[in-house]
């Protein structure tokens, strides 16, 4: 009776707050479909990260289930090692409509709030044992505490796949391999009888197979391939083609960057995350274990050394808010980095 309206007002309002702020920092705008689909994405990913911290992680540990050993292992590796793996997968799955790192972090802090939902909801039906204050304090620190770590760590990986989406060789790769598979996919479907083409028989791709990307100027179908016009392209009065190449080879760069481009590569004074994926995600498991192995600590701390439960609550709650405020700080750091400076606007 009372866990789903907790619920839904200790977390779902949260997140919508912090995913409306953070859209009106980062200034994209965003069709209601597309938070949708990043939000369920984030909540999917959830699943997969609990069976990998219930039932997989913990089998490979040599401590005692009861032990605090045991406890901090699954909070501080375990669960940072697969969480942030699997919302990773879950950014991923939109790369075709990420164009640069801004619309990475936007996708990726969303799939983080999505993710936030589902594991935090785990959090308040365990806190009613408990009773009440256990209820409360359970959606004071998960619903302002968890929700913008999880979209923030999620949103450094975001930022690099955005990087990653710019990047024309990785784009040409990927279109390869999809035309690679789609033709394999026809091949062996019709060799099965299934005309997956529709061109009335049954004798696989019928297509060009050769790949557009890679031909060298030597290349036969090379002709087919439009030309990369000159930096400066000049037409005389007569109508003649007066084209020249700077002899600088980086003059007329500037004259091609985006607006995000600029933006980009402008001084902004914001943190700087890792442009490489694998750092990216790195990052964020090191981030997301200082965060769940120090919140332990500060509970378990005071206890070790004697001290009351209460004293082991409020020494808990003190070590939330620095954790929260540090969050906060490195999010706007992030959102600086990404979002464009003034002089460009």
């Amino acid at each position: 009776v009372l866990a789903i309206p907790l619920w839904l007002v200790g977390f779902s309002l949260p997140v919508l707050a912090w995913w409306g702020t953070s859209t009106r920092l980062i200034g994209l705008p965003t069709r209601r479909r597309e938070a949708e689909a990043w939000l369920l994405a984030g909540m999917l990913s959830a699943f997969p990260a609990i069976i990998f911290n219930s039932f997989i992680f913990p089998l490979l540990l040599p401590f005692d289930a009861e032990s605090f050993e045991y406890l901090l292992s699954v909070l501080a590796i375990g669960a940072p090692v697969g969480e942030e793996i699997f919302k990773a997968i879950a950014v991923v799955l939109f790369l075709p409509s990420i164009n640069g790192p801004k619309k990475g972090f936007q996708v990726g802090y969303t799939v983080g709030l999505g993710f936030a939902l589902i594991e935090n909801l785990q959090y308040i039906l365990f806190s009613f044992a408990g009773g009440p204050i256990s209820a409360s304090l359970t959606i004071l620190v998960r619903g302002v505490g968890s929700i913008p770590g999880h979209a923030i760590w999620t949103a450094i990986t975001g930022t690099a796949i955005g990087w990653l989406a710019k990047d024309e060789a990785f784009k040409n790769r990927i279109l390869d391999r999809s035309k690679s598979i789609g033709i394999a996919v026809v091949d062996f479907a019709e060799g099965f009888g299934i005309d997956m083409d529709g061109d009335g028989d049954l004798s696989g791709y019928d297509g060009r197979r050769t790949h557009f990307e890679g031909f060298s100027e030597e290349s036969p179908n090379a002709d087919s391939i439009p030309k990369k016009p000159p930096s400066w392209h000049i037409l005389g009065e007569s109508g003649e083609d007066n084209s020249f190449q700077s002899e600088n080879p980086h003059a007329g760069d500037k004259f091609s960057l985006s607006y995000v481009e600029r933006s980009q590569n402008s001084s902004n004074s914001g943190l700087k995350t890792p442009r490489g994926v694998a750092p990216a995600i790195l990052v964020s498991i090191i981030g997301h274990s200082i965060w769940n192995g120090t919140s332990a600590l500060s509970y378990q701390l005071p206890i070790i050394f004697g001290r009351g439960e209460t004293e082991a609550i409020v020494s808990s709650l003190a070590w939330t808010l620095v954790l929260v405020s540090s969050v906060l700080l490195f999010t706007r750091g992030c959102l600086l980095y990404t979002s464009p400076s003034p002089r460009d606007s």
